[in-house]
């Protein structure tokens, strides 16, 4: 008698859940949503409005955390920011070399944090010795994303053709920069200047749009234009889970592209959150042959540039921490870890940003043109 009663109460429980998170076919509320359901904060859809026999749905659950401290760290640092730029401090670049995901994990990793280490706070520096070389600076008005990712292909192309490098002098020693290295540095240019054109509401893209900025990232990232979706079955080593179908790509990234644009859904959460769902998520579906990683990293970085957060940028020593929290986030839907991953690695780059003006402010570096 007992079994029927709570056969009966489970069932109802499980409506209720349906009700709560909507309307969603009865094989997709299974056990382990329902015991989230009681032992989470958050139980989020990526697009539960898909039709009923896709299986182009899923959620994320995690425990809600508490943003005042990072919402206080930033605001005091923009307006650390803003008093030394009245002050006439030189500030190019800060944002977009120290929040620089070109540190990501890339092939060329290790190379480009001894380029970091070498010119330790003089990332003014740095700046100035690339500026010329590649991957120019647009007007963020009348900006036209499809423009300047044409600007910046045929860059990538020439140094292609050329089997070209760059050297660039450091303070210590001279450094190479490789094809690959070059390609990443100009991937993350574009993202960086697409999100800031689109801050404040300045614009909004559509799920077609932000797909493009993607796939966009992608072929600057491997200097080919070309970018597909791959057309073979993908298994990821040493994991659990299996990636997409090639004939569920298509679909399901055009739910992920409306689900980033879409301020009724992904708008509810925290940038963080919102970066950390869409990262394991991209990585669920493994679109691409190769650069999947790369590609959803640096797209989840747009999400945070988009919303003035400092990037992340996950170094090699902490791989095993990040792909046991990924995986765990893909495989169990748990996604508490990654989360904290991408809230330490921004409170760590804000950290890095203020020591950075404190070696501008101590060493007195203003800018000249305004001066004079």
């Amino acid at each position: 008698m007992k079994s029927k009663e709570n056969g009966k109460i489970k069932q109802e429980q499980r409506q209720s859940f349906v009700r709560k998170f909507e309307k969603l076919p009865l094989s997709l509320v299974t056990d382990k949503p329902f015991e989230y359901y009681n032992e989470k904060d958050c139980i989020h859809w990526i697009n539960p409005k898909v039709k009923k026999d896709s299986r182009n749905i899923n959620f994320y659950a995690f425990n809600r955390k508490d943003y005042s401290k990072l919402n206080q760290m930033l605001n005091t640092l923009y307006q650390r920011e803003e008093r030394m730029k009245k002050q006439g401090y030189d500030l190019e670049g800060i944002k977009s070399f120290n929040r620089n995901i070109w540190l990501d994990l890339s092939r060329e990793s290790s190379a480009i944090e001894g380029i970091m280490d070498d010119f330790s706070y003089d990332l003014l520096d740095f700046r100035a010795k690339l500026r010329g070389e590649f991957a120019s600076d647009p007007s963020l008005e009348n900006f036209d994303y499809k423009d300047y990712f044409h600007k910046l292909y045929e860059q990538t192309q020439k140094v292609k053709q050329n089997n070209d490098s760059r050297v660039i002098i450091g303070k210590k020693q001279a450094h190479q920069l490789s094809i690959a290295t070059i390609n990443h540095f100009i991937a993350f240019k574009y993202i960086y200047h697409c999100a800031k054109a689109t801050r404040g509401g300045r614009e909004v893209l559509s799920a077609n749009e932000f797909e493009e900025i993607l796939k966009n990232a992608s072929a600057l990232m491997s200097g080919n234009d070309l970018v597909t979706f791959r057309a073979m079955p993908a298994k990821v080593t040493n994991t659990r889970w299996n990636t997409a179908r090639p004939d569920e790509i298509t679909e399901r990234i055009d739910t992920l592209c409306s689900w980033a644009v879409d301020g009724a859904q992904s708008g509810k959460l925290h940038p963080i959150e919102k970066a950390a769902c869409f990262h394991a998520e991209f990585i669920r579906i493994h679109p691409f042959v190769d650069g999947n990683g790369r590609t959803g990293r640096i797209m989840s970085n747009y999400i945070l540039i988009k919303n003035e957060i400092p990037t992340v940028a996950l170094r090699y020593q902490n791989t095993d921490e990040y792909f046991e929290a990924l995986n765990k986030a893909i495989t169990t839907h748990e996604i508490d870890d990654l989360i904290d991953i991408f809230y330490n690695a921004v409170v760590t780059n804000a950290q890095k940003i203020d020591e950075c003006l404190d070696y501008i402010e101590k060493n007195n570096k203003k800018d000249k043109t305004k001066q004079d």
